[in-house]
């Protein structure tokens, strides 16, 4: 006799559902006015032209958040927690809104950074000031590798 019964933690179709109406409601608590153009929000559709993309993955029993170009994988990341999988989700979403914002509001000779990475961290605080913790962090390495570099041309 085959064992056809789903583990425990398996998401329904409703809980997906419910999945990504939570991450539309926190999306668009990460919206800004002044924002050039509406960020894209992930969904369980792949739209193959790089954009992030999830699902529920059921042979690894995890969610997998993807971008595919021209048929090509270029992103695969895997968690088994929802909450961390929503943390991606809205950490790609402010960030093309911080990028954005700075387009439209852009400062001259300073470097671009400035306002894209504080208004990332300030958005992912406003979510969750775990989130926005995380996101500082992010940051920190950023520079640390590659700091500010205000009043340099941009090539």
């Amino acid at each position: 006799m085959t064992d056809t019964s789903t583990p425990d933690d398996t998401p329904t179709d409703v809980d997906l559902e419910e999945l990504q109406a939570e991450i539309d409601r926190l999306a668009e608590q990460v919206i800004v006015p002044g924002i050039r153009h509406r960020p894209h929000v992930p969904r369980q559709v792949n739209p193959d032209a790089g954009y992030m993309f999830w699902r529920w993955n059921g042979e690894l029993g995890c969610y997998d958040y993807l971008a595919t170009e021209r048929g090509e994988l270029v992103i695969d990341r895997h968690t088994s927690s929802r909450s961390e999988l929503i943390e991606w989700i809205i950490c790609d979403v402010a960030h093309d809104v911080a990028v954005s914002y700075e387009v439209g509001h852009r400062r001259p000779a300073e470097d671009s950074r400035r306002q894209q990475f504080a208004l990332w961290v300030e958005l992912m605080t406003r979510v969750s000031p775990q989130w926005g913790e995380h996101t500082g962090a992010k940051v920190r390495e950023f520079l640390a590798v590659s700091p500010y570099s205000d009043g340099q041309p941009v090539d």
